[in-house]
């Protein structure tokens, strides 16, 4: 296979990893913003453990959106080059914050037992804040994902 047709063989594939992050991350940020509430009503669950379990899911699909933004980040470092390292930054804060849930969630207790969990406003910036990045990183990108098109086709 001649050293062209290899490099354009794995941009191809490159690309189909890109590609196939970003899918994820919009399911990701889909279900961290509703939840699964679809899903609960389909599979009929109680209401009683809605106020429970929907939050939860919520919680850790913003967990799996901010560790697939992290590896999205690492995968084009050699694209964003200097702007890597601020996106990194911030991503990075986040990664260290979260894994502490009583910044996201808030469980209300009746009789010492979980009746109901609410999701805190912290939480909503934290995903609005990581859509946002998300959304500059797509638009520095944009001239990557169309590397297939020859008008289009930009250096690195």
């Amino acid at each position: 296979m001649p050293e062209g047709e290899i490099l354009d063989s794995i941009n191809q594939k490159w690309l189909e990893n890109i590609y196939s992050q970003l899918e994820s991350m919009q399911e990701m940020e889909r279900l961290a913003r509703e939840g699964c509430n679809s899903l609960m009503e389909y599979l009929q669950v109680p209401p009683s453990m809605i106020g429970i379990m929907l939050p939860e899911i919520q919680y850790k699909n913003l967990r799996f959106f901010t560790l697939e933004l992290s590896m999205l980040l690492n995968n084009l470092r050699p694209i964003l080059k200097d702007k890597y390292a601020e996106y990194k930054n911030n991503v990075d804060m986040v990664i260290t914050q979260i894994d502490k849930r009583n910044l996201f969630l808030k469980e209300i207790k009746i009789h010492g037992q979980v009746n109901s969990i609410q999701v805190l406003p912290f939480f909503n910036k934290t995903l609005y804040l990581l859509i946002n990045m998300k959304s500059q990183v797509i638009g520095d990108i944009g001239n990557v994902l169309f590397l297939g098109q020859e008008d289009n086709k930009k250096s690195w």
